[in-house]
């Protein structure tokens, strides 16, 4: 705080020599008198940053017209959200019964089949609060807290990898150009859990640099509670060798896990477990994850035909385990602790069999210390524009049963598949580079930005003519 109490003092300071001189500095007794055109020159507004605030006006009224949208189809009860099943299944787990069935939604104005429930038992425990609540209340509720617990996420990730000074300039647009991601907005669209899970991993890892291990342990192990993927945090205790945080962790994750076996006993964990096991959606087009491009692949259609694409996605699984260990190693040398951790966020999702694309806010982390390794050596930028485009491309979530095409299936629905290796690949050779002080503090270079500026555009303006036409 105290950086911040001297800028405060400064600015006092300014301000008082401000109002002893009436607000100016007096001019020499034999100076010429000062013309009209000069003092208009004076106070008039720099050209550049009266073009900066136009386009953050323009970007944020667009972004608020589309969540406005969002909302109002929220209430409207008229998207096809995951919220539904969320709330169905809830129920049905108050009500002891299996949660993890196909549901009817009789709540809905007009009632409907809702969707699978793939999330815990643990967070059927800690959402079914929320039941007590009129279905719209609790859905934009849910909703709103998401967004929010969303950005202030964003504006961690910001602050660990930048000055004070770029903090304080860029934050407002950083807020901007996430709302702005086609993972946000589709998340909010889906009412899914992406918002409150980016928040519970980035406020842990805050007070994790911060030395605080009870509650980064606690934050992580939620985290992991909601939803299993991020388990990979255990193994990146462990081989930091921050034990404490990996014990709370894992007292955390095992109470959690305890409460609802305790409330309905192994049985819920029984339905859990054989749901998993038959799912046909997992080669959809958002999922960005080895075991999704797998399914696409191979395009099984019985179990009996997953049943070797679990077994190639196992062997790999464990590979991939020991591979990461393995980098960990050299990155340890590196003076940069983030790469560690950015690293662990990447594997994630491409480890977890659901590493679907709304979860692609995981990612700013990891894209931001790219941007900024990359941008300092002048090298492969072309590249992570490219990453960043794929990433961020409006692409459907595209069940593979409706695409006939094996070409399209493996190139177009699995673009999500390629800018995540390419990211790993741009990740890698980014901690390959000599350490410097890359954290952000200077202006950021338009030109550079360009593509990324246009990308979000795109996303943000398909979304928006979709609501407007209205949803199907």
């Amino acid at each position: 705080m105290k950086p911040l109490q001297k800028l405060a003092a400064e600015d006092q300071s300014g301000g008082d020599s401000k109002r002893r001189t009436g607000g100016y500095t007096p001019a020499p007794e034999d100076s010429s008198p000062v013309s009209t055109k000069q003092i208009a020159s004076a106070v008039a507004l720099p050209r550049g940053s009266i073009r900066l605030f136009s386009r953050q006006t323009m970007s944020l009224s667009l972004i608020l017209l589309t969540y406005l949208l969002l909302f109002f189809y929220l209430k409207q009860e008229r998207l096809n959200v995951d919220f539904s099943c969320f709330y169905a299944s809830s129920l049905n787990y108050l009500q002891h019964k299996n949660p993890y069935e196909m549901l009817f939604a009789f709540f809905l104005k007009v009632p409907s089949q809702t969707a699978i429930n793939m999330n815990t038992p643990f967070f059927l425990w800690l959402f079914s609060p929320l039941t007590s609540l009129k279905y719209t209340t609790a859905s934009l509720l849910f909703a709103i807290s998401g967004l929010l617990s969303g950005c202030l996420a964003c504006l961690i990730c910001l602050r660990l990898t930048s000055s004070r000074a770029f903090f304080k300039q860029y934050k407002i647009s950083w807020i901007l150009g996430y709302l702005s991601l086609y993972a946000t907005l589709m998340n909010s669209n889906f009412n899914q859990v992406a918002g409150l899970l980016f928040f519970l991993i980035m406020a842990g890892y805050y007070y994790y640099l911060q030395q605080k291990d009870y509650r980064a342990g606690i934050l992580w192990g939620l985290a992991i509670a909601i939803k299993l993927f991020p388990a990979l945090l255990i193994l990146y205790t462990l081989k930091e060798k921050r034990y404490k945080t990996f014990l709370i962790l894992i007292g955390c994750v095992l109470i959690a896990m305890a409460l609802p076996a305790y409330t309905h006993g192994m049985e819920i964990y029984q339905y859990y477990w054989q749901r998993i096991q038959t799912l046909n959606w997992y080669g959809n087009s958002w999922n960005a994850s080895f075991y999704g491009f797998l399914f696409r692949l191979f395009n099984p259609h019985t179990l009996r035909e997953i049943q070797p694409i679990q077994q190639i996605y196992w062997s790999v699984f464990i590979l991939c385990l020991f591979f990461y260990g393995y980098l960990l190693k050299p990155l340890k040398q590196a003076s940069n602790h983030h790469a560690r951790f950015g690293f662990t966020l990447i594997m994630m999702l491409f480890l977890s069999p659901l590493g679907w694309m709304y979860y692609f806010s995981l990612l700013i982390f990891p894209l931001t210390y790219c941007y900024q390794k990359l941008s300092i050596q002048g090298n492969k930028s072309g590249l992570f524009n490219l990453c960043f485009v794929l990433l961020n491309w409006p692409l459907i979530n595209q069940h593979m049963s409706f695409v006939s095409s094996p070409m399209l299936k493996l190139t177009y629905y699995s673009i999500y598949f390629y800018a995540l290796l390419l990211l790993s690949f741009l990740f890698y050779t980014a901690t390959t580079m000599p350490d410097e002080p890359w954290h952000l503090h200077k202006p950021l270079d338009s030109a550079n930005i360009l593509p990324i500026k246009l990308s979000l555009g795109f996303g943000l303006i398909i979304v928006l003519l979709v609501l407007i036409n209205g949803p199907q």
